[in-house]
């Protein structure tokens, strides 16, 4: 684990294991391969990016994530009490995310369903929305 400490406070903290395999490391417990957690200068989680695992904890308990598919990378971005996720993949029924004052989750951008569960939300399955976008002209004759 390494810390990078921000002259105003913030901090990242970054994780990475060898292959995923569950591991205990600076005051979390993962069996990611990569983690990156970045946190506001009062301590509050601003972002998550996470790949190669299902699960990231703090040794305290504090679920950060849970059953993400392994091989789905993940953006969990805070603001406020919007959490927005980028994924490249379908995530899963049950996927638990660190969320202590979620009022709004948006995926790719769509808002979607979530179950409040103590300081986290539990999502609904989430299918990958992919928007297509078509070039149309128009052209005007004018009729003089």
């Amino acid at each position: 684990m390494v810390r990078v400490q921000h002259s105003d406070g913030r901090y990242d903290d970054l994780l990475l294991t060898y292959g995923g395999q569950a591991a205990s490391l600076a005051g979390y417990r993962l069996d990611m391969a990569m983690a990156v957690l970045r946190y506001a200068a009062d301590g509050s989680l601003v972002q998550q990016v996470v790949y190669g695992g299902s699960s990231l904890s703090t040794t305290t308990g504090r679920v950060l994530i849970e059953n993400l598919p392994d091989d789905t990378p993940l953006t969990v971005e805070y603001q406020g009490g919007t959490v927005m996720l980028t994924a490249d993949a379908p995530l899963p029924q049950g996927l638990r995310l660190y969320a202590p004052h979620a009022t709004d989750l948006l995926v790719d951008g769509v808002p979607r369903a979530f179950v409040p569960e103590d300081d986290s939300i539990v999502c609904n399955k989430i299918e990958r929305v992919v928007l297509g976008l078509w070039k149309t002209s128009i052209h005007i004759q004018p009729h003089w």
